[in-house]
């Protein structure tokens, strides 16, 4: 299997399902390629500009290509990052660099984020679908999650 390391480790079940924090290094443009050419559905969200909820659920909602009726709200975030429905794929990868304006900006509404993404995750794991989620420019806001990097992933390869 060529292609990016993490891909690999993730592909092969070697990283488990989770949210992980990722080192800047970690280049997701391969990564996004190497998950997407074994079907999964990767979605990119870009934080740069996401300082405030509405941002972050709108950035969401247009990454993962929500449905028009979604409500911009935990609820209905928390209902559509579950059903995926419009997306079906043996994996899911979200793929968010930038999650420092946020966190900084907003962090009780970042916790609620992140809560709202490990959740997810246990109930794709319930139905024996992968998902992970790599945060990517994080800072100090996410330290206590397991962290990934590209010299680390190459080295277990």
């Amino acid at each position: 299997m060529a292609g990016h390391p993490i891909a690999n480790l993730i592909l092969r079940g070697h990283i488990a399902p989770g949210v992980y924090r990722v080192d800047s290094d970690v280049a997701f443009a391969p990564l996004a390629a190497a998950l997407s050419a074994q079907g999964w559905r990767v979605f990119e969200i870009d934080g740069k500009m996401i300082e405030d909820k509405a941002a972050f659920l709108r950035a969401v909602g247009q990454a993962m290509a929500f449905p028009v009726y979604a409500g911009h709200n935990w609820d209905a975030f928390e209902e559509l990052i579950t059903d995926l429905s419009w997306a079906p794929a043996p994996g899911y990868a979200i793929l968010y660099d930038g999650v420092y304006p946020f966190a900084s900006a907003q962090p009780d509404h970042w916790k609620t984020a992140r809560a709202i993404l490990q959740s997810a995750v246990a109930e794709w794991r319930e139905q024996h679908i992968p998902m992970v989620v790599l945060l990517r420019k994080n800072w100090n806001w996410n330290r206590d999650l397991p962290a990934l990097s590209a010299e680390r992933s190459r080295a277990t390869q």
